[in-house]
């Protein structure tokens, strides 16, 4: 489903062998990225039956170096091994190259780029989000000096992987491959207002860090986050609508931006594979 879902089983399908000619094709050559990978493979997910097997660490560092090949612009970021990771224990190598390669490509798009153009754009529209949605926690927050992409560069890199309960991490890809990033930012949200009051009781903008990263680690309830989710769809609607967080020319932008990095990456996915 998520393959269907996120529109990676297109490309899988109109491109199939392309992962391992891709992996023939560079084998005698030693990726840039290759020692920042092997670096990671150890703090995969250890303690995991298949990430500490020689074989689970080879398929992991297989579909990495690919992706390394064949998105140079990216090479390898901190973050993609959690995500490559949890699509292995789903399905086979190739299926999960081009899953890795739909998110880091069109979904989470230039999260992963060294200037993380992408990233940045999504931190600040959480950052305006919370501060219409919730003024008051935001405006304290600000008075306590506390960062709040702090912790949400982390949940926004990892799609939640290792930063939620399993669980909940799951569901969260489900909503992500459905609706894209917007659904994660929804449960960003819904996390920071949930945990407001104990929020609003801190003298000290260093320990929001700590207090979040508890929280989402304790999210258990994983219908109650997802019904908090879907409640806050219609108060963004309302924003958009009344251009109260965003004027329409920001908003404008921020959408051509989307589009463009998205078209740029899949002319590069084209080429890439042309070359092949």
């Amino acid at each position: 489903m998520w393959q269907v879902s996120s529109g990676a089983w297109d490309k899988y399908s109109a491109n199939k062998g392309a992962y391992l000619t891709l992996l023939e094709t560079f084998q005698s050559q030693e990726s840039p990225s290759l020692r920042r990978i092997d670096k990671d493979l150890a703090r995969t997910f250890p303690g995991h039956l298949f990430f500490d097997s020689e074989q689970g660490r080879a398929k992991l560092r297989r579909v990495l170096v690919a992706y390394s090949w064949y998105n140079s612009s990216v090479g390898y970021c901190q973050s993609l091994n959690f995500v490559a990771g949890v699509l292995l224990l789903f399905m086979e190598e190739e299926e999960c190259f081009w899953m890795l390669q739909t998110i880091a490509d069109n979904i989470a798009c230039e999260y992963y780029t060294p200037g993380m153009v992408g990233l940045h754009v999504d931190l600040r529209l959480v950052d305006t989000l919370l501060q219409r949605m919730a003024p008051q926690l935001y405006s304290y927050l600000q008075q306590i000096d506390a960062d709040i992409s702090m912790i949400t560069m982390k949940w926004l890199l990892t799609l939640g992987i290792g930063c939620f309960p399993t669980e909940l991490a799951l569901r969260i890809l489900d909503i992500v491959f459905v609706e894209g990033i917007f659904g994660l930012l929804r449960v960003i949200l819904a996390l920071f207002i949930e945990n407001s009051a104990v929020l609003m009781q801190l003298t000290d903008g260093s320990e929001m860090l700590k207090v979040m990263d508890a929280a989402a680690q304790s999210a258990f309830d994983v219908e109650h986050v997802i019904t908090v989710r879907i409640s806050l769809l219609s108060h963004i609607i309302v924003l958009y609508t009344n251009c109260l967080y965003l004027t329409l020319a920001a908003l404008t932008i921020i959408i051509c931006m989307h589009m463009y990095m998205f078209r740029m990456n899949s002319l590069k996915s084209h080429l890439v594979i042309e070359s092949l």
